[in-house]
């Protein structure tokens, strides 16, 4: 049976600090959690980049920005990529014009099963374990705002913290369709 969440591999915690790292812990702990860094970016906006395969064919990238002075996680930014196409090409479809038309005509869905269920997931997640229902909004200052790029936003203010979760269609590049999910956790 195939794996249709990757709910554990995003949050694996049960708090609102997904992963179990806070905002205003020391760098050392993540590298205690989540090993040696694939990245660390020293001057303006540093941070320490993760990127894992996850999934059939999805990849989880995890920035654990900090302040220069304290070196202490101020945000976490965490992208799961999914491709569509890879699930289409599975079954047998080759033709791209085929594939362009279905996303532009918004009828990717069967193709995104795994994306769309770890949306569900998540957004289920954070709602439970905060316990208040996210404010919902479809309107984005993103370049990705085309009715079938299906753009979405949850977020939450709890306890001084700001957790989002975006999601849309990234088809900027034709031949690289991303189904996108951004979760952020940042102070108030």
């Amino acid at each position: 049976m195939e794996n249709t969440s990757l709910l554990n591999d995003i949050v694996k915690t049960n708090s609102i600090h997904f992963r179990n790292i806070k905002i205003g812990d020391a760098m050392t702990v993540v590298e205690q959690l989540e090993g040696q860094p694939e990245e660390i970016k020293e001057y303006s906006n540093p941070f320490y980049r993760y990127y894992f395969e996850v999934g059939e064919m999805e990849e989880l990238t995890i920035y654990y920005n900090y302040a220069k002075d304290e070196k202490r996680v101020n945000e976490i930014t965490l992208h799961l990529i999914h491709y569509p196409d890879h699930y289409w090409k599975k079954e047998g479809h080759q033709d791209a014009t085929v594939f362009w038309n279905l996303l532009q005509n918004n009828k990717l869905q069967s193709f995104s099963n795994v994306f769309t269920n770890t949306v569900t997931d998540v957004v289920a997640f954070f709602t439970h374990t905060l316990n208040q229902e996210p404010i919902q909004s479809i309107e984005n200052s993103t370049p990705f705002h085309a009715p079938h790029q299906n753009y979405k936003l949850y977020h939450w203010t709890h306890n001084g913290q700001y957790l989002s979760i975006q999601t849309y269609i990234d088809d900027s590049n034709e031949d690289n369709v991303k189904n996108m999910l951004i979760v952020r956790l940042r102070t108030v």
